[in-house]
């Protein structure tokens, strides 16, 4: 083996570690949060409960974590289904009532949990638990007792698709 040839192996190995590293420490920065929906509930409201003129309201409850060393932050959340038919969304503008009455004898309290309102702001390693509210379905296309969709939470770094279903408390 000549000197050339025994430098140049020196070189590729260096440089495979060099990429190793870098692409260690890349996977170790790559944006993970767990988004966990723990209940959801669709409901129609009684009267005008609060600025929106939609009849339903949909309520889910979650935990974020964010299980990556950078901060993440989520700017919107949108809920896509085939029974609602539009894409409902919830930015920071939106603002929920803090009760709902459902029925003459129930309601649901929405300020007896934190509510994550955009923008959430997640540090590294940290958790955040609340409920989202959207106010904006206007019409269901179904009688089902239960909804079939998708909760896409929009964060700084990537958007997250979650399947869910939201049991329907006014039946």
């Amino acid at each position: 083996m000549n000197l050339a040839t025994i430098l140049s192996l020196i070189a590729i190995a260096i440089s495979l570690f060099t990429l190793s590293i870098h692409l260690l420490k890349y996977l170790h920065t790559f944006p993970k949060v767990k988004i966990d929906v723990l209940n959801s509930y669709l409901f129609k409201i009684e009267g005008n409960q609060d600025r929106y003129a939609s009849p339903y309201r949909l309520i889910i409850e979650l935990n974020l974590v964010n299980k990556s060393e950078q901060p993440i932050s989520i700017y919107e959340y949108n809920f896509v289904s085939k029974d609602i038919g539009e894409r409902i969304s919830m930015k920071g503008h939106h603002r929920p009532a803090q009760q709902y009455n459902i029925g003459s004898n129930m309601s649901i309290n929405v300020s007896d949990t934190k509510l994550l309102k955009p923008p959430v702001n997640l540090s590294p390693y940290s958790s955040e638990y609340g409920v989202i509210v959207f106010t904006t379905i206007k019409e269901l296309k179904t009688d089902s007792s239960e909804i079939d969709g998708s909760l896409i939470v929009k964060t700084s770094r990537k958007t997250y698709s979650i399947k869910m279903k939201a049991a329907r408390s006014d039946l």
